[in-house]
């Protein structure tokens, strides 16, 4: 997520250079990812400013992207199989209020990264994180 928020920026960068400063930082384990409070860590590097936040309202999220922003969120989607952990994180591209609304995301670790989840669907698994966001401005 945080590759395709700098690619789309203009800063010309690759995965395996991202992966490369995340191991150095320690801000990435092989074996398990990136831990929550590293998330925006490399966009950071790259003097991209960072918020974080657990939100209070859906609004929030949506506030961000009519500013503009680009909005990553921890989600979980196994919650049936696994329980109600965040495991996974998207950058949330935009909202589509059509009927019934739904959520477009970009997920590099899909097959189609570009995917469209219904809003209730997508409330639902960005809840196990506690609305935890990132927003980039």
């Amino acid at each position: 997520s945080e590759l395709a928020v700098l690619q789309k920026r203009g800063k010309e960068v690759t995965e395996e250079e991202l992966i490369q400063i995340a191991l150095k930082q320690h801000w990435y384990e092989e074996e398990k990812g990136t831990p929550l409070k590293y998330i925006g860590k490399l966009v950071e590097s790259f003097g991209l400013k960072v918020e974080r936040r657990f939100c209070r309202e859906i609004n929030e999220l949506f506030r961000e992207l009519e500013q503009g922003h680009d909005v990553i969120e921890q989600e979980e989607f196994e919650d049936r199989w696994i329980g109600e952990i965040p495991d996974h994180v998207v950058l949330v591209r935009n909202i589509d209020y059509s009927e019934p609304p739904r959520v477009e995301v970009y997920d590099v670790a899909m097959e189609e990264p570009v995917r469209y989840y219904p809003l209730d669907c997508f409330i639902d698994s960005w809840k196990d994180s506690k609305y935890y966001m990132i927003s980039i401005k």
